[in-house]
């Protein structure tokens, strides 16, 4: 990174448009589509943040294992109340939640530094391999697509005006090859909604470099937004 702008957006308010977004989606799915299609148009746009955000930790934290154990532990909070939302059921073994595929980015991240600094680069690129088939096999939302968007991520963070090139490229390929699957009418045009989530790339190259503000309570507030926000539309969803 080149160093602390002072325009821009900040880690927080990167991290609060991501949980906006986030919310907006989840409302939509709460509400089964009543308030309007842009709602969900707009969530593409949270995870895309998220894993730029999660790379930004990730060269920060002073624990990459603590790091990664936490986001299994809020996966493992979260996974009721996700279930609930997302199969209308308390318990739904076949899908986890979106923390597990971050603490599996996590995961292939400290492999791929591994390999890049030449440290036994063939047993750490197998430990990549395995973070992208344990996406899949534990059905991770976003599954290996998402592991794959985190370390895109990953690799461009040091490459200047050339990376933004290749996350663009590289969210467009994601994003319709791996998980623009589907296709919608709206307002009598077909679209694939999740390649909205490239509208995520101008609010991260506007990222200043500058911190979250709060310190640790607005991080610790940050991670029990996604449990919370789920049990209370989960409820929300069965009243309505």
């Amino acid at each position: 990174m080149t160093g602390i702008r002072e325009k821009g957006l900040s880690a927080t308010a990167l991290k609060g448009l991501a949980m906006v977004f986030m919310l907006l989606d989840h409302s939509f799915i709460a509400l089964s589509g009543r308030p309007g299609y842009w709602m969900h148009i707009l969530g593409r746009l949270a995870f895309p943040i998220y894993c730029f955000l999660l790379v930004e930790g990730f060269f920060h934290t002073h624990s990459r294992k603590a790091y990664a154990l936490r986001l299994v532990l809020f996966g493992i909070i979260s996974e009721l109340p996700f279930d609930l939302l997302a199969a209308g059921r308390w318990v739904c073994p076949g899908h986890q939640n979106v923390m597990f595929t971050l603490a599996l980015g996590v995961g292939a991240m400290t492999f791929a530094q591994k390999a890049r600094e030449k440290k036994y680069p063939g047993e750490n690129l197998a430990g990549v391999f395995a973070c992208l088939a344990g996406a899949v096999l534990l059905n991770v939302d976003y599954g290996h697509a998402g592991v794959l968007t985190i370390l895109l991520f990953w690799a461009t963070r040091e490459m200047g005006q050339k990376g933004k090139l290749f996350q663009l490229a590289g969210l467009v390929f994601i994003n319709y090859a791996l998980l623009g699957g589907y296709r919608v009418m709206a307002g009598g045009v077909l679209i694939r909604p999740q390649l909205a989530a490239v509208l995520a790339l101008p609010l991260i190259w506007l990222y200043n470099e500058r911190p979250c503000k709060g310190g640790k309570a607005f991080r610790i507030a940050a991670y029990w937004f996604y449990p919370v926000h789920l049990l209370v539309l989960g409820l929300l969803a069965r009243a309505v």
